[in-house]
C-alpha cells in the first residue's frame, strides 16, 4: 500500500491509527480493498484551480474585472467595508 501511494509504511500506519484511510482488520492483519482505496483517493482528489487569464483583469489598473469585484464585494460584512 505504501509503495502504491508513494509514501512510507509509517505514514500508512498513522492514517490507519487516525482512521483516515479505509481498511479491514483481520485479527492482527490489516487489509486494504483496492476498489475502496480507489474510491477514497478519488474523493480526496483536489481539482486544479482555473488559471486567471488576461481577460479577467483590467489591463490598465491591474485589477480584476468589475463583475468579479462586485461578486466578491457583496460577501463582505461588517464596518470595515
Amino acid at each position: 500500500m505504501a509503495e502504491h501511494l508513494g509514501v512510507e509504511v509509517r505514514h500508512i500506519r498513522r492514517l490507519v491509527a487516525e482512521r483516515r484511510i479505509p481498511y479491514l482488520k483481520w485479527g492482527r492483519l490489516l487489509r486494504f480493498d483496492p476498489a475502496g482505496l480507489a474510491e477514497w483517493l478519488d474523493h480526496k482528489r483536489v481539482a486544479p484551480r482555473v488559471p486567471v487569464t488576461a481577460a479577467h483583469y483590467d489591463l490598465f489598473t491591474g485589477q480584476r474585472d468589475s463583475v468579479e469585484r462586485a461578486g466578491r464585494g457583496s460577501r463582505r460584512t461588517g464596518a470595515s467595508s
